[in-house]
């Protein structure tokens, strides 16, 4: 990648700036670039450093969106999880999960039958295109003698066997994000780390100009971009007011528990007893367990409180009797602010759906605000967002090829041949 420098900032115009480095940021200066759009991107802090780093690293395919008969969103994970297969074969392996199996109608093996055959029809298609190492089983029920052997301390009463399914893990999360940066600076997007945005400037009502500060030098500049974008994560709120829109993104807080307890060979998932579910994650030697999320939305980014930690230790030991998890156990809090959904009479949650906004809604032409909920549809939700940004600009761009070109450094020949000429 090119080194820092700030004053490639002020070579503008750009067609497109991006403000925000995390995985969508990143995704969406990776897409337009490639696209042949000169593109510049500002992180205040270090790229891929708040809630692209604070995650469980699984690529989900979306089996948790046909309970809501979501079919799209469902088809959309699975379509985005063979992505990353393809484009980072490196950084992501099989994981199998199993969750019980319950006399239920909900829960039952009836239930996840119907289930499975669906998801095996939406993602027929899974394995396409993917190195044979990487394809994904299909999902199968187990009975109740291979469940309880599998999931030590489950919860018997009522229990009639389990279900597995596979999904991706990245176990180096943080080096795919960097995939993504560097595939954006190939393609030649500016990309600098330690900016912070102050302010829009507009002409005649258009947002034309971002003033930044330089937070090394506390220099401050100006980067003119025809239209801006605003992947600012859990700031996104308040630069999308800077920027001139009224879009409003709540935040939840939430929460996954690196520990030091060794970790099993499956990802088990169970419910905690107000029926939020949790998975325990096999990483690195240790077990991951998530995701908690608070009960109402989030006022201040401070960190989760010694009170927060113990009711969350709770609620995992309660998913998960023979984890036996004590404050001891944990080696790292990942915590951060999420996105959330908000409806009259029903307390908040985790948004499902990505949000795109054209401010020119808002009487601010010239700016976009986007909301990720996801690191497995990042790149769905770049291509997306760059199709928007088009038609702001009133130009065709290349069609996406995103979604099959492999990431700088995450191709399974390039570790290989590394491999070789190491061992020569």
């Amino acid at each position: 990648m090119q080194p820092r420098d700030v004053s490639r900032l002020e070579a503008g115009p750009f067609d497109l700036l991006v403000i925000g480095g995390g995985i969508h940021g990143l995704s969406i200066a990776c897409e337009a670039s490639s696209r042949g759009l000169r593109t510049a991107l500002i992180e205040a802090a270090d790229f891929g450093s708040g809630i692209s780093f604070n995650h469980q690293k699984t690529a989900h395919g979306g089996l948790r969106s046909l309970q809501s008969l979501s079919f799209d969103l469902a088809r959309e994970a699975i379509r985005e999880r063979r992505a990353l297969a393809r484009i980072a074969p490196w950084f992501v392996h099989p994981l199998p999960f199993i969750v019980g199996t319950y006399r239920s109608v909900t829960k039952g093996r009836l239930a996840l039958r119907a289930g499975f055959k669906l998801d095996a029809w939406l993602g027929r298609d899974r394995n396409a295109g993917i190195e044979r190492e990487l394809h994904l089983p299909p999902a199968k029920l187990l009975s109740r003698g291979m469940t309880l052997k599998l999931f030590p301390g489950i919860r018997q009463k009522d229990l009639t066997g389990g279900a597995q399914w596979y999904d991706y893990q990245m176990v180096e999360n943080d080096r795919l994000t960097f995939a993504v940066a560097a595939a954006a600076d190939a393609h030649g997007a500016v990309l600098v780390s330690y900016v912070e945005a102050i302010e829009a400037v507009r002409e005649a009502g258009r947002v034309t100009e971002i003033s930044a500060r330089d937070r090394e030098t506390g220099r401050q500049l100006t980067i003119r971009a025809t239209v801006t974008v605003n992947a600012a994560g859990s700031r996104a709120g308040d630069v999308a007011r800077m920027l001139g829109g009224s879009q409003t993104v709540p935040l939840l807080a939430a929460m996954n528990l690196v520990t030091s307890i060794a970790p099993r060979e499956v990802a088990l998932a169970a419910p905690t007893s107000a029926g939020r579910m949790l998975t325990l994650v096999p990483w690195k030697g240790c077990s991951i367990v998530g995701t908690a999320h608070a009960d109402a939305l989030a006022t201040t980014e401070t960190g989760p409180s010694t009170a927060d930690i113990d009711t969350f230790v709770r609620e995992a030991n309660e998913a998960f009797p023979a984890l036996g998890l004590s404050r001891e156990h944990i080696t790292l809090v990942h915590w951060g602010l999420v996105a959330a959904a908000v409806a009259p009479g029903k307390p908040p949650d985790l948004l499902g759906t990505p949000i795109i906004r054209d401010h020119a809604k808002d009487g601010a032409p010239g700016a976009i605000t986007v909301v990720g909920v996801k690191y497995t549809t990042a790149r769905a939700v770049a291509e997306r967002a760059v199709s928007a940004a088009s038609s702001v600009l009133g130009r065709r761009i290349r069609r996406s090829r995103s979604a099959s070109t492999v990431l700088p450094g995450a191709a399974l020949a390039d570790h290989e041949g590394l491999a070789i000429e190491t061992a020569r």
